[in-house]
């Protein structure tokens, strides 16, 4: 299991990170979690519906150990907030990835969430369904998936804040975790990642476009 922590502020970080660990290792003991519906974004996709799967010859399906998990730049709009998480080729060998991660979210107060796999929403994702394909990547190269939630709750209410993020690439037993600091470019203002009803993870794509 990797654990890529994202730097913050110091002086705080080591209070918030108990309480963060301890959320998770309560929550990992658990037998399941309830997957939550994406009505904001659509009814969702599964490996079977939609899709059409075209591997580059003999590629092999990319295992945890050749990727390394980051985050990539925040994402947001008047009405939903998310971000990128890149997977990036560390073995020696070609590989492809298809399909979707399972992305799992921790609040700082116990709420956790999981992303609900989705073709596409408001800030990016596989715009047709003939489209897809899986994404070859040589040694170094990297893809990315958006993931993304509404802003708010539809009566106007907040949500709970993503504090981590648990990674776990398609048919990976390991996972990585990954502090959830999300910042949009240029200005590189923060971006919260909010846990509300149709949160949302989209299928891999090359590195460089949220939507296609």
């Amino acid at each position: 299991m990797s654990m890529p922590l994202l730097a913050g502020p110091s002086d705080r970080r080591s209070l918030f990170t108990l309480g963060v660990l301890g959320v998770i290792l309560i929550v990992a003991c658990t037998a399941a979690i309830s997957l939550a519906r994406a009505r904001h974004h659509g009814a969702p996709v599964t490996a079977s519906a939609g899709r059409r799967r075209t591997l580059a010859g003999d590629t092999s399906a990319c295992t945890a150990s050749q990727l390394r998990v980051t985050l990539g730049p925040g994402l947001d709009d008047a009405h939903d907030a998310g971000g990128v998480v890149v997977f990036t080729n560390t073995g020696a060998s070609p590989c492809d990835v298809d399909g979707y991660p399972t992305v799992t979210a921790f609040a700082s107060g116990g709420s956790v969430l999981s992303a609900v796999p989705v073709l596409a929403g408001p800030l990016g994702g596989w715009r047709s369904p003939l489209a897809l394909s899986a994404t070859t990547l040589s040694p170094g190269d990297s893809a990315e998936v958006a993931i993304e939630s509404p802003a708010h709750q539809p009566d106007g209410q907040a949500c709970p804040t993503a504090a981590v993020l648990r990674v776990r690439p398609p048919g990976s037993p390991t996972f990585a975790l990954l502090w959830a600091t999300l910042t949009a470019p240029p200005s590189a203002a923060p971006v919260a990642l909010p846990m509300c009803h149709g949160f949302a993870v989209h299928p891999f794509m090359p590195a460089g476009g949220t939507a296609r």
